[in-house]
């Protein structure tokens, strides 16, 4: 069954973890690094979790898992207990709410299952491969050889530009074209290395005239 791919916006929002071994922990983790709002209801916390304890987003309950403590507008629910009837139950609860829960033990049952992720920030990359997390790694590090070294620097140079190029008087292929070489411009590459502000600078207002300026070539 092909799932639909999201990434989600979790900064503010409630989340659920239930359960307080190690996959709850790596769970809790993700889930604040989203920026989430995070209560983890479980029965015993594993020692890792003192070092997320201090964190102001995460709300620790220890107590058997019970309906009247789910979190108020909660979003996302992990069932990572090793009991297959209390992630049940957690299910069923997160179903009735009209909220996406993933069940550690049972993905064929799960609203949503979590992928092997690649974050070379800003670059996230997802994967899953119908449920085979060997082959899944297996992929993840083909992908990840194939990331260019610069391709964090050129985005974070993208975002900067992108405001002025969509500002300036030129069609949308000659932007295209521009964005084309841009990310695919080896001169570039090497001053990005360099770390240069001046000649990265002037480079750029050269690539911006071939395709850009009513005189270029690529109009």
């Amino acid at each position: 069954m092909l799932r639909y791919p999201l990434f989600c916006d979790l900064q503010g929002k409630a989340c659920l973890v239930v359960g307080g071994g190690q996959v709850a922990v790596h769970k809790c983790r993700t889930l604040l690094q989203a920026r989430a709002n995070v209560t983890v209801i479980a029965g015993y916390f594993h020692e890792a979790f003192a070092t997320l304890a201090e964190n102001p987003h995460l709300t620790l309950i220890e107590a058997a898992f019970d309906v009247s403590l789910w979190p108020q507008e909660c979003w996302l629910v992990f069932a990572a207990t090793d009991s297959q009837e209390v992630n049940q139950q957690v299910l069923a609860q997160a179903n009735a709410r009209h909220c996406f829960c993933n069940v550690i033990n049972a993905p064929e049952i799960a609203s949503f299952i979590t992928p092997a992720t690649i974050d070379v920030p800003p670059i996230q990359i997802a994967l899953t491969c119908g449920g085979n997390p060997v082959y899944t790694q297996i992929l993840k590090k083909n992908v990840m050889e194939v990331i260019p070294a610069d391709a964090a620097a050129k985005l974070q140079v993208a975002a900067r530009l992108r405001e002025q190029i969509k500002g300036i008087n030129a069609s949308r292929d000659a932007k295209r074209l521009f964005w084309l070489r841009f990310f695919t411009d080896s001169k570039l590459e090497q001053l990005l290395l360099k770390e240069d502000d001046e000649l990265l600078t002037g480079y750029l207002n050269y690539l911006l005239a071939q395709f850009t300026s009513p005189y270029g070539t690529h109009k």
